[in-house]
């Protein structure tokens, strides 16, 4: 992206009806397995990391589209399918958070689980 077009190239990213739209097209390609369809989701959801927006960066790994956005990471079109890795498997199986420290505010605890 263009510096001069960043701004609102992020703007768009961050609309709420975008991130919805995008889930939603997440969900039917993914239904009905259509495999160019997930490298172009795999494409985008790449693209709106490598923007380098913490911002951004942190929108989309928010509890509620983080396991949409790790589904469509999972789509890596420079990997064999037998040696991508199944993001959403991983988050919900074998990492399990144990609280070390008591927060009394939910938003610390929130960004905790976010960077962890």
């Amino acid at each position: 992206v263009h510096p001069a077009h960043r701004e609102r190239v992020v703007g768009e990213l961050m609309d709420s009806g975008f991130i919805t739209a995008l889930c939603e097209v997440f969900h039917t390609v993914e239904d009905i397995d259509s495999q160019d369809g997930l490298q172009h989701l795999w494409n985008i959801a790449k693209g709106i990391f490598l923007i380098s927006y913490p911002r951004l960066t942190e929108r989309y790994m928010m509890r509620d589209i983080y396991e949409d956005t790790l589904g469509m990471l999972e789509h890596d079109t420079g990997l064999p399918p037998n040696k991508r890795t199944k993001h959403r498997e991983v988050f919900q199986t074998k990492i399990q958070y144990r609280k070390a420290v008591d927060f009394d505010d939910d938003n610390i605890t929130e960004r905790i689980h976010l960077n962890y």
